[in-house]
């Protein structure tokens, strides 16, 4: 999903190619844009990775990270970042998410929590958390006054806060297989262009 948001900021990407070697991006680290490692069994990151100054996008799910690499928070101009499909992972509330994004992919991470180092990120705008076993919401979402999507089928959601419409952005959001006590409900009161049950 990473790729379609990345459709809708086209004119900042479109020029650059897409580095899918750590070792290739090295070599010329302010030239990299955008950086795809997916699924090539890395278990951490290397702490020059903020050599990366001008990088916009970071794929990296599918990988064998245990934990949230540290290094990423000092990728200051990081906008995309698909940190998806480690199910061993742990990310932990101390994390610190790189500051400027405005799209996050954590899908089928197996969190029952949502990170709160979330909360702090003033520019999102879609937030996926997709396939996890996240049974409740805090109304620190509202903190996240750029969010349009939220992601959140396949999770163990009973209940959504009240506090939801207070997000006056958001357009979009797919509760879909989630043990919801009454949809309808929340139906009426999200607000929402798109509610998925």
């Amino acid at each position: 999903m990473i790729f379609i948001a990345v459709a809708s900021i086209t004119s900042y990407t479109q020029k650059d190619s897409i580095y899918t070697s750590l070792d290739d991006a090295f070599k010329n680290p302010e030239k990299v844009y955008q950086l795809d490692i997916s699924y090539q069994n890395l278990t951490s990151l290397p702490d020059s990775i903020d050599k990366f100054t001008n990088l916009f996008l970071l794929s990296m799910g599918g990988n064998r990270f245990t934990k949230f690499p540290k290094a990423l928070s000092s990728l200051k101009n990081l906008r995309l970042l698909d940190f998806n499909d480690m199910p061993s992972v742990r990310i932990s509330n101390s994390v610190k998410f790189p500051p400027s994004l405005t799209y996050l992919n954590l899908n089928y991470n197996n969190l029952t929590t949502i990170p709160t180092g979330v909360w702090k990120l003033k520019y999102l705008m879609i937030l996926e958390l997709s396939n996890n076993q996240i049974s409740s919401i805090p109304c620190s979402l509202t903190n996240l006054r750029c969010l349009e999507n939220l992601w959140l089928s396949d999770n163990q959601l009973k209940e959504l806060p009240l506090c939801i419409p207070t997000l006056v952005k958001l357009t979009d959001i797919d509760l879909r297989r989630n043990p919801l006590e009454d949809p309808e409900k929340f139906r009426n009161f999200l607000n929402v262009g798109t509610v998925d049950f």
